[in-house]
């Protein structure tokens, strides 16, 4: 993607097929093909596959709603990234980069705010939902055995606990022992 060009019209090509990708009727693969062929009969020098389309708009969207987060934060500097007004465009008023209710503990904002959030999508964008995060098979084995540590620990101790209860016992009766033998030897002089 050394070409800006192309890149800029693989944010408008996603644009223009965004209807597609909600649709259910393609599959986003299928999608993303048809963008990496348009963007070929534009330019045989952009030649790119549906993954590398996909790959690609996923990295600039990334970057974009970084510096949205960024800039939304109070007290930061202002942020930008490459192709950000091209983004802004298409992406703006999605409700993964504008939320359509925002919490907070400041005052309420004021009437014309919360009508311009009221305009945003109410369908949330399925690219923009949160997908469960599922545990790899190396968490899984890790989490397995920080547990299998932690139950060896926990044996560890109630082993040693147990031998120093024995030790105490074992001191206890040799005192007892040691006292009645003293008070015999005492009592017989």
């Amino acid at each position: 993607w050394k070409n800006e060009n192309a890149t800029r019209r693989l944010i408008y090509a996603w644009k223009e097929h965004k209807d597609d990708f909600k649709s259910g009727k393609f599959k986003s693969s299928d999608v993303w093909k048809k963008i990496a062929i348009i963007l070929q009969n534009e330019n045989s020098q952009w030649m790119h596959t549906g993954i590398q389309c996909e790959n690609k708009f996923k990295e600039l969207r990334k970057k974009y709603v970084k510096v949205k987060d960024h800039n939304n934060q109070s007290g930061n500097s202002p942020a930008t990234c490459k192709f950000f007004n091209e983004l802004e465009e298409v992406l703006g008023a999605k409700s993964c980069v504008a939320p359509v209710a925002l919490a907070s503990n400041l005052k309420k904002r004021s009437a014309s705010t919360s009508s311009q959030n009221s305009d945003v999508e109410n369908e949330s964008d399925k690219k923009c939902e949160k997908k469960k995060v599922r545990k790899t098979r190396v968490q899984k084995e890790l989490g397995e055995w920080s547990a299998s540590l932690r139950e060896d620990a926990k044996h560890r101790e109630e082993a040693r606990d147990r031998r120093h209860k024995e030790i105490i016992s074992v001191s206890d009766r040799a005192i007892t022992a040691y006292t009645n033998m003293m008070e015999k030897l005492i009592n017989k002089f």
